[in-house]
């Protein structure tokens, strides 16, 4: 009896083996994650365009506004319909771990300024999904499509979508999308990379591309977002996203009065140096008297619109080596800013600078900040030439800030970095005047 109860544990044992193995090697399959690195934008040329019907497209992060038009064929210069698109969509997350799903949201508002022609529109559609890894070919002008509702159906929009009509307003869709596992979308070029696209099309296509690298180990425990702010975390047509105002209050801590952190997520500067002043600066805008910036060798900067109704701007700040963060406080601000156009600004910048190249260039708009902007002409005065595209990030209003370098800084910073403060097209009389301490 006992060799029988023997021999039958020892059947359960064996029958139960090959379950515990294939545990264990699903365990250790799971021990991988992408990384993101880089991202991209692409737009086809202006070659596969149709000429009769112009879109100018304005990224900016995880915005892109599009400029829609049909010109008068008797005068070019005057439009027959004219609609503005403001597509928006979540950051995907920094860290994405195969099979994971995580949520999706697109948000596109719709403005018509001009129409001439009746029930005339633009048609244009935006989805988000995973492919190959920096594509050369003309697929690198498509975006994913894999956004899922739970019901199984597509999560992307499209204006106009069966020749339905649509009116100006605001069109939204929430999703997820599952993370692929290692080896998809994989080509010889590029081992262990992979693709996330999130754009669309007119009469042709562009997405912002965001491209990631296979990590073996432990994924980490904060995924954070590949976009900077926001990730998944809030909706994306809220006024920290919408690129159109933020016209908010300005009062230091009447948010909740404790200060802000902004929590490290990326690069960092040399280590083992001590954090240096370089030199101070200042710019203006040459062609107001009234517009000004200050910078004290005590590390307190002011700027201010002076008795300019409208227009002009002010930066004051500093050039740093080797800091890790800048301590923010907020000593002077008014209680509500003029929002005049698209490069209305009240905040701080951040310029990080690199060996090659005009290095990588961060707004915080802490009151009003605006994603359409375009001027990039800001600091030339200090000869601080603007990178290609700017990040335009809002931090809220609070009366202080612990800014944490190293969640914007590009992946070759050389450690140096500008912080300045400043107003553009801010409003009369009104000034920003903060004390900073470099760490």
């Amino acid at each position: 009896m006992f060799a029988s109860i023997v021999r039958n544990l020892l059947f359960l044992f064996i029958s139960i083996l090959p379950a515990l193995t294939g545990v264990a090697q699903a365990a250790e399959a799971s021990k991988g994650y992408w990384k993101f690195y880089e991202r991209t934008w692409v737009e086809s040329p202006e070659a596969k365009r149709h000429p009769g019907y112009p879109v100018k497209l304005v990224p900016n992060g995880d915005q892109v506004t599009a400029f829609c038009r049909v010109p008068d064929p008797a005068n070019q210069s005057r439009s027959l319909l004219e609609e503005i698109h403001k597509w928006t969509w979540t950051s995907p997350p920094n860290v994405l771990v195969p099979g994971q799903k995580f949520p999706f949201r697109i948000e596109v508002e719709v403005q018509r300024p001009v129409n001439k022609l009746g029930k005339a529109q633009f048609n244009g559609g935006f989805d988000a999904g995973f492919g190959f890894p920096k594509p050369v070919t003309s697929d690198m002008y498509r975006s994913g499509g894999d956004t899922r509702k739970p019901d199984g159906s597509r999560g992307n929009i499209h204006l106009g979508e069966g020749s339905r009509h649509y009116e100006p307003g605001i069109y939204t869709s929430e999703s997820f999308i599952v993370v692929p596992p290692k080896g998809a979308y994989t080509v010889k070029e590029h081992p262990g990379r992979i693709s996330f696209r999130a754009g669309g099309s007119y009469s042709f296509g562009w997405n912002t591309r965001y491209e990631y690298a296979w990590v073996e180990g432990t994924p980490p425990t904060e995924p954070g977002s590949a976009g900077g702010e926001g990730g998944a975390k809030g909706p994306p047509g809220g006024h920290s996203h919408d690129g159109i105002q933020d016209n908010g209050s300005a009062v230091p801590g009447t948010k909740s009065g404790s200060d802000r952190k902004i929590t490290e997520t990326g690069g960092d500067a040399r280590p083992g140096r001590t954090v240096s002043v370089l030199k101070l600066i200042t710019t203006k805008w040459p062609h107001s008297p009234t517009n000004y910036a200050k910078a004290t060798q005590d590390l307190i900067f002011e700027a201010g619109m002076g008795s300019n109704p409208r227009w002009g701007y002010g930066f004051a700040g500093v050039e740093l080596a080797n800091a890790r963060g800048v301590i923010v406080e907020v000593l002077g601000a008014p209680v509500k800013y003029g929002h005049y156009d698209a490069n209305s600004f009240a905040g701080f910048v951040l310029h990080y600078a690199t060996e090659v190249g005009n290095g990588k260039r961060v707004m915080l708009g802490i009151g009003m900040m605006d994603r359409a902007r375009w001027d990039v002409s800001i600091l030339d005065q200090a000869g601080i030439w603007a990178p290609q595209s700017t990040e335009l990030v809002d931090i809220g209003t609070h009366a202080s800030y612990d800014l944490e370098l190293s969640r914007w800084a590009p992946p070759n910073w050389n450690g140096k970095v500008v912080f300045a403060v400043g107003l553009q097209n801010a409003g009369e009389n009104n000034i920003l005047r903060v004390r900073i301490t470099p760490r």
